[in-house]
């Protein structure tokens, strides 16, 4: 596992302009934003220097197209992306994700940095109930 997620919310919903990601109750300038084109619409994928650190789904009929284009995406950002690229269409589609990209979840609390790791110990096909998730933390 990567370092860790800058937390992603609609920029509508916090004040924040396209782009900015909330970390640690503060917005930070994510390193690039990319658009992964699915037959679901558009997910907008948020990179900063450690991996990728926000996903952001398609709302509705809006189709988003992202600000960087692929082909300008810095050197280190580009096998990430492909990953998380490869990774999205096969879970859309039912299957295992395979290799993810490094992600960079710094942007949590410590509480919620252990309620993630906990979450990507769930195998494929189980669910948990809140309960379940509470006692492994």
């Amino acid at each position: 596992m990567g370092a860790g997620v800058c937390l992603h919310t609609r920029s509508d919903e916090l004040s924040l302009r396209p782009g900015e990601i909330l970390m640690k109750s503060h917005a930070v300038k994510a390193m690039s934003e990319v658009a992964i084109p699915t037959p679901d619409g558009a997910f907008s994928a948020y990179y900063s220097a450690r991996g990728l650190c926000g996903l952001e789904f398609p709302s509705g009929a809006k189709r988003r197209k992202g600000k960087t284009n692929r082909a300008q995406l810095p050197a280190k950002v580009r096998p990430w992306h492909a990953a998380a690229s490869k990774a999205l269409r096969l879970a859309l589609a039912g299957q295992p994700p395979g290799k993810l990209p490094p992600l960079d979840l710094s942007a949590g609390t410590d509480f919620q940095r252990q309620v993630w790791w906990t979450l990507r110990q769930i195998a494929r096909g189980q669910t948990w109930s809140y309960g379940q998730v509470a006692r492994a933390i």
